[in-house]
C-alpha cells in the first residue's frame, strides 16, 4: 500500500515534467561509440544529461523551460512535449489555413494580434521542416513565424533552429514538389493576412475549456508521466537496473511519417537527382565495397531499419550469400551507422532518387555469393 501511495504521488508530480522521455530510443544509450549530443548541445538551459551506454537520461526539471528544441533536435524521437502533439500543432495550423490559407506560427513570449490567427508554441525552435511541409500540403500560401525578444528569452537560440529548418524544409519543397509554392517568412511582428471582420466578432477570447478536454488532457499527460514516472528521476534510489538493449526493434519516427504523408499529396516529383549532402532530414549512403566485410553491424544498430542485410550460411555456419541494402525513406541522418561501422566503409554521399524515396524503394549497397561448401559424409 505504501508502495502504491508513492507511486501515485510520483505520478502526480510528474504532471508538472514537460517532456516524456523514451530512452530505448537512444543511439548514445546503445553503443559505446555513438558520440550523439544533439539533446545536450542544444538545449538552451543545459537541462540534459546523458549517461554511457545502458544508462539513462537525466532531465533537470528546475532548469527546462518546456521549449521543445531537444524534441525537434534529437533525430530518433525520443523526447515529446506533454503540452502538445505534432497532431494537435497540425489540427490547429489546419483550421486556420482552410479559412485564410495563411498561417501565422507564434512563440509563447510574441505578443498576440487579435485580428491574426495564429498558432502558439513554446519556442519556434520546436518547428520542424515537416510541420512546414506539412502546412503546404494543407495548403498554406504563407507560414509567419513571430518571435519575441529571443535574447532576452531562456529558450535563446529557437530562431536559429528555426532557421536552420526554414532552409532544409524550402529544399524539400523545391525538390519534391511542382505545384506547391510557399512563403515562409520570420520576425518579431505580425503577420499580413487578417482575420475578416465577422470572423473577429464572432472569436472567441479566453474561452474555457470544455470538461472533456480538460479531462482528455489530463489523461494524456498522466499517461506521459506514468510511462517516465520510474525512469527519469535525479535521485539515484529511484533508477532501474540496467536492462539488455533490445536492437531488432526498429522504427520510425513520427516526423518521418508526416514528412513522407505530405510529400505524396503533391504531384509526383520530376527525375532530376537531389543532393542531400547538405539537407538535415534526408540522406543518400555509399559504400566502399573493399572495406565492407558484410559483419551486419550497421543493419545491427540502424534504429529506424534504413539498413538491413540478409545472410544466408551454410550447415557450418559459414556466410554463403549476403546482401546489405538501404532503404532512403528510413533514413533520418543520425550518422549512427557510420559510427557502427568498424571498417569506415560507410560514408554520407551520392545523390537521391526522389521517386525511389517517395516509393519507398531500397538501393542494394553490396550483394557477396559464395559458392556452399557442404560438409563431407
Amino acid at each position: 500500500m505504501l508502495g502504491d501511495i508513492k507511486l501515485a504521488g510520483r505520478v502526480l508530480s510528474n504532471l508538472e515534467q514537460a517532456v516524456a522521455v523514451q530512452e530505448d530510443r537512444c543511439i548514445r544509450l546503445k553503443h559505446k561509440r555513438s558520440s550523439c549530443q544533439d539533446c545536450v548541445t542544444n538545449c538552451p538551459t543545459e537541462a540534459i544529461k546523458v549517461g554511457h551506454v545502458r544508462g539513462h537520461i537525466l532531465i533537470d526539471w528546475e532548469k527546462c523551460v518546456a521549449c521543445g528544441i531537444c524534441v525537434n533536435a534529437c533525430k530518433t524521437s525520443v523526447f515529446a512535449l506533454k503540452q502538445y502533439t505534432d497532431r494537435d500543432l497540425l489540427e490547429r495550423g489546419r483550421g486556420i489555413i482552410e479559412k485564410r490559407k495563411g498561417l501565422e506560427i507564434r512563440c509563447s513570449k510574441a505578443d498576440q494580434d487579435p485580428e491574426t490567427p495564429s498558432v502558439e508554441v513554446s519556442c519556434l525552435g520546436f518547428i520542424n521542416a515537416a510541420h512546414i511541409v506539412a502546412f503546404a500540403a494543407y495548403g498554406a500560401e504563407t507560414i509567419h513565424f513571430r518571435h519575441g525578444n529571443c535574447h532576452d528569452c531562456e529558450a535563446k537560440w529557437g530562431d536559429a533552429r528555426l532557421l536552420e529548418e526554414m532552409k532544409t524544409a524550402d529544399d524539400i519543397l523545391g525538390a519534391f514538389t511542382t505545384n506547391k509554392t510557399i512563403s515562409l517568412t520570420v520576425g518579431n511582428y505580425p503577420a499580413p493576412f487578417k482575420l475578416r471582420r465577422d470572423e473577429l466578432e464572432g472569436k472567441k477570447t479566453g474561452a474555457a475549456m470544455s470538461r472533456r478536454e480538460f479531462f482528455k488532457y489530463l489523461t494524456r499527460q498522466a499517461g506521459f508521466s506514468a510511462a517516465k514516472t520510474v525512469t527519469v528521476f535525479w535521485d539515484s534510489e529511484t533508477k532501474p537496473a540496467r536492462q539488455p538493449i533490445d536492437f531488432n526493434h526498429k522504427f520510425q519516427p513520427a516526423k518521418r511519417q508526416l514528412l513522407l504523408t505530405a510529400l505524396r499529396t503533391s504531384e509526383p516529383p520530376d527525375k532530376k537527382p537531389f543532393d542531400p549532402s547538405k539537407n538535415l532530414a534526408l540522406a543518400n549512403m555509399e559504400i566502399e565495397s573493399s572495406q565492407c566485410g558484410l559483419c551486419e553491424s550497421c543493419a545491427r544498430f540502424c534504429p529506424t531499419g534504413a539498413l538491413t542485410q540478409r545472410t544466408v550460411r551454410d550447415v557450418r555456419g559459414r556466410m554463403i550469400e549476403a546482401e546489405l541494402k538501404f532503404y532512403p525513406f528510413r533514413c533520418v541522418k543520425c550518422g549512427f551507422c557510420l559510427e557502427a561501422c568498424f571498417t569506415r566503409a560507410l560514408k554520407y554521399g551520392g545523390s537521391l532518387d526522389k521517386n525511389l524515396f517517395l516509393q519507398e524503394g531500397a538501393i542494394l549497397l553490396k550483394h557477396r555469393v559464395k559458392e556452399q561448401i557442404l560438409p563431407q559424409e
